[in-house]
């Protein structure tokens, strides 16, 4: 049978408020006193009733993450700072795949109304009025990851995508090229619209015309980019610049301009995004941009608990947007 406060009250000689007290960590108790109840309920294995705590508390402890999947290293790194802050602040995190579905992140919102958490870190696929409705149903705060709403005034931490991919522009023109392909992978997201936006205003900025820039929308795939620049190398239609969404689509763009032993960057240059781990082994090194990933779910997770805990004003909003930073090599 599992121990509980009555059978460390019995053993320590005390009543079972005061070991509640002491085990709740609470100043209404003699050190001495606290010390033994710790001392006996580690011996014997105490392991606090969450369910019945929770009854009383109205709090479960738990916080729910709701994203598309784990398939790259910058969600891995995401949600190694949302353990970590959730840990060490005694909460349990439960994860939701959406697998890049809006119809199962839909169905997860609604199941997690029934499911007793106390707050929910989210990386929203979609926009759409079901949706909105969905969230607005939510008693529990909630914080968007790397993405906002304009539809919905609510909590957001996200990396400045205009400003990111504007120093990677800016840093091509001002290298001297002057005929540059975007390769951009998800030009509907509010990220890639941005990125797009950042792009063409350092364009602007450096007073040339929109000819400079062509925007390419291309998968999510390093096979359609090696395509789609082995096509570029057989129509004689090859940039002096490739600027590509990710570091890892910008594999495929290497592979076949080395390939076809065009130099990197005397006759093409390449920049990436992101900072994969793998970037600067490559050779030539992959000029990039740096994401503060780890930084946005640390922020993001202990401004959710500061809300649940009543640590923060619950109707002031925290909308925080993260400088990424170029990272210079010799790709460029």
């Amino acid at each position: 049978m599992s121990v509980t406060i009555k059978d460390i009250a019995a053993e320590a000689g005390v009543s079972a408020i005061t070991v509640s007290r002491a085990l709740n960590d609470k100043p209404d108790i003699k050190a001495e006193t606290k010390q033994r109840i710790l001392q006996i309920a580690r011996r014997r294995g105490y392991v606090p009733n969450e369910l019945a705590k929770s009854l009383v508390t109205r709090r479960t402890n738990v916080i729910a993450i709701l994203m598309p999947g784990v398939s790259d290293l910058l969600t891995a790194e995401k949600l190694d700072a949302i353990h970590a802050v959730c840990f060490s602040a005694g909460y349990t995190t439960l994860f939701c795949n959406t697998q890049n579905s809006a119809e199962a992140e839909l169905e997860f919102l609604r199941q997690i109304r029934s499911k007793r958490v106390d707050g929910l870190l989210m990386f929203p696929l979609q926009k759409g009025e079901a949706y909105i409705t969905e969230l607005q149903k939510l008693t529990v705060p909630f914080i968007f990851l790397n993405r906002f709403s304009s539809a919905l005034d609510c909590d957001y931490v996200k990396n400045d995508n205009v400003h990111g991919s504007y120093i990677a522009m800016q840093h091509l023109l001002q290298q001297g090229y002057r005929s540059i392909v975007y390769l951009c992978a998800r030009p509907q997201t509010t990220t890639g619209r941005e990125r797009i936006t950042g792009s063409r205003k350092a364009v602007r900025d450096f007073g040339l015309t929109e000819a400079t820039l062509t925007i390419t929308h291309v998968d999510d795939s390093v096979e359609h980019c090696y395509q789609l620049t082995l096509q570029a190398i057989q129509n004689k239609t090859l940039p002096r610049a490739f600027a590509v969404w990710n570091d890892t689509l910008a594999l495929g763009v290497r592979k076949a301009l080395l390939e076809n032993g065009i130099t990197i960057p005397r006759d093409v240059a390449v920049i990436g995004y992101d900072d994969l781990v793998f970037s600067e082994y490559l050779f030539p090194p992959l000029t990039t941009v740096k994401q503060q990933n780890y930084e946005l779910g640390e922020i993001a997770a202990k401004i959710l608990i500061d809300k649940i805990e009543k640590k923060a004003v619950p109707l002031e909003k925290r909308q925080i947007e993260l400088k990424p930073q170029l990272v210079l090599r010799q790709s460029t």
